[in-house]
């Protein structure tokens, strides 16, 4: 079995603007977080949850009047939720 035809590949300039592009920079610089590629990224953001939404909360800037004790009380989805009781 062949490999399927790409149908589609972003410009360097479409992946520089990125929105993930951005935050794969900003996991370097302000955490030391390198990742080899892609899937290295995903693979960490599906088994380091707290890890993962804490550096996405800090990225996108939310705010919270009372800070979560954990990011994730709840893992099941859907219905994942913050929990503000503490651990």
């Amino acid at each position: 079995m062949s490999a399927p035809e790409i149908l589609w590949r972003p410009s360097a300039e479409r992946i520089e603007r990125a929105t993930i592009t951005r935050y794969e920079r900003w996991l370097r610089e302000k955490h030391g977080r390198a990742f080899a590629g892609y899937a290295e990224m995903w693979k960490w953001s599906v088994t380091e949850l707290d890890g993962f939404w804490r550096s996405i909360c800090e990225f996108c800037d939310v705010r919270f009047s009372n800070p979560p004790a954990e990011v994730l009380a709840r893992r099941e989805m859907p219905g994942a939720e913050c929990s503000s009781e503490p651990s």
